[in-house]
Parts: C-alpha cells; sequence; structure tokens
C-alpha cells in the first residue's frame, strides 16, 4: 500500500513540475514576443528576425498557460458579428524613411513617426514635411496642443520646438533618478506623462519640464505594454498590462475606475500582457490595442465593451499593433510596423 502511495505521490509531483515548467516556458516565450518590440530591444536581447518574431507570437498566442493550450488556438478565438464591428477601413499609408514604431497625431492634422533613427513629419499627402534623426530608436511620441513635440529614446526625453531639438530635456523623475526604460508619452493641457516600464510608473510632468508627482506606480508590468493615453477633459487611462486591465485616473492622480481581465472574450485582455496600446476618442471612449490576438476595441468609460475597430480575422501575424490613434474626427489610426502601414478606420453611419 505504501508503494502505491507513493507511485500516486511520485505522479503528482511530476504533474505538478510539468505545469510549473510550462508556465515559465510560457512567461519566457511571452518575453521572447516583446523582443520584436524595438522599444525593448534594450531589456530582453538582440532584434528579432521577421521570421522569428512571427513564431514567438504563434507561441505566446497558444501557451499563456497549461490550461489554456487549447482555448488560445486561433481557431477558438470568438469573431464579432457585423454589428459589433463599429468601423470600416478607410485607407492604407506606406510612410516613407524606413521602419516606425510609434506615432502621434499633431493639431494642425500632421502625422508624426518615430522609427529607428529618426522622427518624421507627415504632410497631408504622406510626403515628408520634417525630419530630425536620433541617435537610437524611438521608444514613444507626444505631440501637444501647444505645439512642442516630445520624443523618448531609451531613458531621455527630447523636446522638439520651432525646428529646435533639446537632446536632454527630461533625464529622469528627480535629480539622481534616472529613466528605467520609458515606452510612452502623453500629454493633456500642460501636462506631459511618461510612462517608464522599467520602473513600473508613470511621473507627471508640467510644460517646462518641472517634476510634478508620481501618478501611480507599483503596475504590473513583464513586457513593454505600458502605455498611456489622455483625454480632452483630462482623464488619464494607463494598460496595467500585467493584470490585463485598464486604469483611469484623474489628472491629480484620483484612481476613478479600472476595467478589464484575463480570457479571449471580447471585453477581455488575451496573453500575458494587454492591452498595448491606449487612444481616446473624441467622445471620451477608449481604445485599445492588444498584441498576441491581435484586436482593436472601444469601451465606454465604464468599462463597458462597445465594439471593435479591427477584430482577430482581420490581422495575420506580421501585423502587430504596436500604437494607435484618433484624430478630432474619430478617425483611428493603427500604425503596423511589420508590414510599414499606417491604416485608417472610420466610424460607420449605423454604429
Amino acid at each position: 500500500m505504501s508503494s502505491f502511495r507513493g507511485r500516486i505521490l511520485f505522479v503528482i509531483l511530476i504533474a505538478a513540475l510539468v505545469i510549473v515548467g510550462f508556465r515559465v516556458l510560457s512567461r519566457m516565450l511571452s518575453l521572447e514576443g516583446d523582443v520584436g518590440d524595438p522599444r525593448f530591444e534594450h531589456k530582453w536581447g538582440t532584434q528579432l528576425s521577421q521570421g522569428e518574431f512571427e513564431k514567438a507570437e504563434q507561441w505566446d498566442l497558444r501557451m499563456p498557460n497549461l490550461l489554456e493550450l487549447v482555448s488560445y488556438k486561433l481557431e477558438n478565438v470568438p469573431v464579432p458579428g457585423p454589428d459589433q464591428i463599429f468601423y470600416r477601413g478607410e485607407s492604407t499609408l506606406h510612410p516613407p524613411g524606413g521602419r516606425h514604431h510609434v506615432l502621434c497625431l499633431a493639431p494642425e492634422g500632421s502625422m508624426v513617426l518615430g522609427g529607428d533613427s529618426a522622427v518624421v513629419r507627415l504632410a497631408s499627402d504622406g510626403s515628408v514635411e520634417s525630419r530630425w534623426a536620433t541617435p537610437e530608436p524611438v521608444r514613444a511620441l507626444a505631440c501637444s496642443q501647444s505645439g512642442p513635440l516630445y520624443v523618448a529614446l531609451d531613458r531621455v526625453v527630447q523636446r522638439i520646438a520651432d525646428g529646435s531639438v533639446q537632446s536632454d530635456w527630461l533625464t529622469g523623475p528627480a535629480k539622481g533618478q534616472e529613466f528605467v526604460a520609458i515606452t510612452s508619452l502623453a500629454t493633456g493641457g500642460d501636462a506631459l506623462y511618461v510612462g517608464d516600464a522599467g520602473a513600473r510608473s508613470v511621473y507627471r510632468f508640467d510644460s517646462a519640464g518641472q517634476f510634478a508627482g508620481e501618478l501611480v506606480s507599483g503596475l504590473s508590468i513583464s513586457s513593454p505594454g505600458l502605455d498611456v493615453a489622455v483625454a480632452a477633459d483630462g482623464v488619464v487611462a494607463v494598460s496595467d498590462c500585467g493584470k490585463n486591465q485598464v486604469v483611469l485616473f484623474s489628472a491629480t492622480g484620483e484612481r476613478l475606475a479600472s476595467f478589464g481581465s484575463h480570457g479571449i472574450g471580447f471585453e477581455q485582455f488575451c496573453g500575458s500582457c494587454n492591452p498595448v496600446a491606449l487612444a481616446f476618442t473624441p467622445e471620451g471612449n477608449v481604445l485599445t490595442a492588444e498584441r498576441g490576438i491581435h484586436r482593436v476595441k472601444e469601451y465606454g468609460r465604464d468599462g463597458l465593451f462597445l465594439g471593435f475597430v479591427a477584430s482577430s480575422d482581420w490581422f495575420d501575424y506580421s501585423s502587430s499593433v504596436l500604437d494607435l490613434a484618433a484624430d478630432p474626427s474619430g478617425r483611428v489610426y493603427l500604425l503596423l510596423p511589420w508590414k510599414g502601414e499606417v491604416r485608417t478606420f472610420g466610424r460607420k453611419q449605423d454604429a
């Protein structure tokens, strides 16, 4: 009898080790997928090739943990009906100047893109209006209403105004404290918000570059998914992506609401670290983009899922949305770095 019990305990132990091993492996694979994002080349290793990136994306999709091996297969991902897709594709732009990782929309209507070695401002016809060289890949951009353009490199925020570049405008939240790994910039009113995924924090600065406090710290971040967006009324959205949540704050840092959970349901966020990009519509609804199972969705301020901008069946493995924005008319811009495209979506009239 004792021998039989011993065998049972041995089998249970082996099963537990297998489950733990799969969880560790899935986390490693999830981070490998993030290596394909040039914004975290410094944090998670060398740049992956196109094929390696697609393979990593597929593994991350199928292996979040052992218990979800089946549920995360593409054929099991629910596909929305036409009445749940609120937008339709309008145009495709192939911006010049190499691969771009991030974008923002300037108040006058121009598009600004950041890539491996430069920031470019495009005119309405897609031609390059201005170009500023950068010593390393651009991690984040923010176009302010007052005019200046903010550019995040690895651990530095540059300020571009009237064609003049201040290369080391911000280097950290306080004297002697440097940024660790910037992944997001956003402006609202006179405030600049800096999302530092390495520090798991979002910092607030005034228009003169003076530190104005920490909006939030202690976020659950395991990849470059930390993003920040600011609505017209000053409400700030932060992707607490390790928890598969979006958190809303007032401009003073008061936590207003949060929504999201882990899963492949329409209202949920998939994978180990989603959503990876946020934006606000002119009405103040929240737009989200996910990697792995690529989906772009719209939520109300109360967290109610409203509908899709683009569902998973619209994408392929080479389409990894790394940034998105919405203009004052409600048009949504999706940046697809691996295709070298910016695609626009307009709201359907009956949505």
